[in-house]
């Protein structure tokens, strides 16, 4: 596919980001889009409401701290995560080993007390 091409097939929005108005270009949906808009202002007027005063920039640059704030600590929350996963998956199979382990043992022991219980028979008899 060509660069014309990918262009001719993006989608154009039109979204409003604290009070300003933006185009986005991209292979976006809609309802992505206003999540973007919504999550973006959302942060922004939480700092506003705190420092009604902050001129412009200063929001916009807060905002953007913020958003990078959030994006790590997801990030870092995604890596314990999957640490988690490969420790669990790892104890699933000491457990499962163990467990066949047990087994083992129990049918031994099942076939032991069978051993003894007919040579106890055997006595009675």
């Amino acid at each position: 596919m060509s660069d014309k091409q990918k262009i001719e097939n993006e989608n154009k929005y039109r979204v409003e980001i604290l009070g300003d108005e933006f185009k986005i270009t991209g292979d976006l949906n809609q309802e992505y889009v206003d999540q973007l808009q919504e999550l973006i202002n959302e942060i922004g007027q939480e700092i506003s409401r705190a420092y009604p005063d902050l001129p412009r920039r200063r929001l916009w640059m807060l905002t953007l701290i913020n958003m990078a704030d959030k994006y790590f600590k997801a990030e870092d929350q995604k890596k314990q995560h999957k640490k988690e996963i490969v420790q669990l998956k790892e104890k699933q199979v000491s457990l499962k080993s163990e467990n066949d382990d047990l087994k083992d043992k129990l049918d031994n022991l099942q076939a032991e007390y069978e051993e003894l219980a007919s040579m106890l028979e055997e006595v009675d008899n």
